[in-house]
């Protein structure tokens, strides 16, 4: 979903998060986000204002500000995974559904949009269990991008 972002707040462990997130050239309120590391939808395109305030154990508060801008809003071909286990030691696993046999491109990301991992499984008709080895990734928050036919999917995962 190219309307779906995945904040993440680097080098920020033992902190609490508020993300604030604001349409430019709208009368809309600003939505704020307090779970950490969130996910946000954004319903229309155009410039939007994020900020994130953190407040770390001993009180200091810091907060960071980007533009960023959603250029669409469509869904048809897209799809979203559900990885597990999650958090991942060493194998993680999505089940994936296919109408036909196919190859299955499948990319992880770290937080930076880095390629970390690259590999292509082949898939068969209807329901695959598909393993991917995790055990070189360092620890962090990564993005699993599968690819097969005209279907993009996603699945958010952690490696510990």
């Amino acid at each position: 979903m190219p309307n779906k972002i995945y904040f993440y707040a680097a080098n920020t462990p033992g902190v609490h998060q508020e993300w604030t997130v604001s349409h430019f050239f709208s009368y809309s309120p600003a939505v704020t986000l307090t779970e950490p590391n969130p996910v946000y939808v954004f319903n229309d395109t155009g410039s939007y204002w994020v900020c994130l305030r953190t407040i770390s154990p001993n009180g200091c508060v810091k907060i960071y500000c980007e533009e960023i801008f959603i250029a669409d809003t469509s869904t048809q071909s897209q799809c979203l995974l559900q990885a597990y286990p999650n958090p991942v030691h060493n194998k993680l696993y999505v089940n994936l559904e296919l109408v036909a046999a196919g190859q299955i491109h499948i990319a992880v990301f770290n937080t930076q949009n880095v390629l970390m991992l690259q590999q292509t499984k082949h898939g068969i008709k209807g329901n695959n269990k598909i393993d991917i080895n995790v055990t070189g990734l360092v620890p962090g928050m990564y993005v699993m991008r599968l690819i097969y036919g005209d279907k993009v999917c996603y699945a958010r995962f952690q490696k510990i």
